[in-house]
């Protein structure tokens, strides 16, 4: 294997003091050394750059979404991939030495990694059945790791505001589109969502609602947020071992589908604030 190619892992980043130590430490703990981390902040009210600067890693400000944010790290890069890390997803330790083994061996410039749900409280445990369901989807989980050719080549992440939350699934529909072919890696990242609070996760559902009309106008149709998904009905042995928390998760989705038709029909998005709601997470 080449151990000379680099891998930019690029984090945006808002009011993640919480996580972004850890997220930062799982990355310099990677059994694959080659790399560098480059944290882009969107003006964040707490301590998040302040931790980020203690572990030495570079820094930048920018604006005003995740797309935007990726963006321009990547125009600050040197890496001959992209790592693209939300600030509340850890990586276990060989992540990147699989990552950069399957590039070469398959010659793969796209792939997807896998991510569990780790967290307190009754809602997140409905969240780790639900992440287990994924596994393998297609239609919901999107690229990570990223050649620098084959995202530029589609001119990576588009910065529409109106695409926020639903942005990673563009970027897949955009590569797949240019033939590029998205493999897997099994090392296992963890998504970190701390105590879900069932009202706040509705909130971010009715934010991102107007994110999946315009995902649906601009791939005509081909959606990646049906509310019944055939992987649940695939995974059912995963469901029927857990029943109480597959209960909660059906509820959850309930709530989350009629409050983001809600928000759809109503139109309310330029009443829900960005501040109020933002997160670095990929949470569907």
């Amino acid at each position: 294997m080449n151990n000379h190619q680099i891998v930019s892992i690029i984090i945006p980043t808002y009011n993640s003091a919480r996580t972004v130590g850890q997220v930062i430490k799982s990355c310099l703990d990677q059994t694959y050394k080659k790399l560098e981390i480059i944290v882009v902040d969107n003006n964040s009210k707490d301590n998040t750059l302040d931790i980020a600067c203690n572990f030495g890693v570079r820094t930048f400000k920018k604006g005003p979404e995740r797309g935007a944010q990726r963006n321009f790290g990547a125009k600050m890069a040197k890496g001959d991939f992209y790592l693209f890390l939300d600030s509340d997803i850890s990586l276990s330790p060989d992540v990147l030495m699989e990552c950069v083994k399957l590039a070469e061996d398959e010659v793969a410039e796209v792939i997807t990694l896998r991510e569990y749900i780790v967290g307190n409280g009754f809602w997140a445990e409905c969240r780790k059945i639900e992440a287990q369901c994924y596994f393998g989807d297609d239609t919901i989980e999107a690229p990570r790791f990223i050649s620098r050719k084959a995202f530029w080549d589609v001119e990576g992440y588009d910065e529409d505001i109106n695409l926020t939350g639903t942005e990673d699934w563009d970027l897949r529909e955009r590569l797949l589109e240019k033939g590029y072919k998205i493999l897997r890696v099994n090392a296992p990242t963890y998504h970190d969502e701390g105590k879900i609070i069932l009202k706040k996760r509705i909130f971010q559902k009715c934010y991102y609602a107007q994110s999946f009309i315009a995902y649906n106008k601009k791939h005509k149709g081909k959606t990646s947020v049906p509310f019944i998904r055939k992987c649940y009905l695939q995974n059912w042995d995963i469901l029927i071992k857990h029943p109480v928390e597959t209960t909660g998760f059906i509820i959850m989705k309930i709530l989350e589908g009629f409050a983001a038709l809600y928000a759809m029909k109503i139109k309310r998005r330029s009443r829900i604030t960005n501040s109020s709601i933002y997160t670095n997470s990929t949470q569907r």
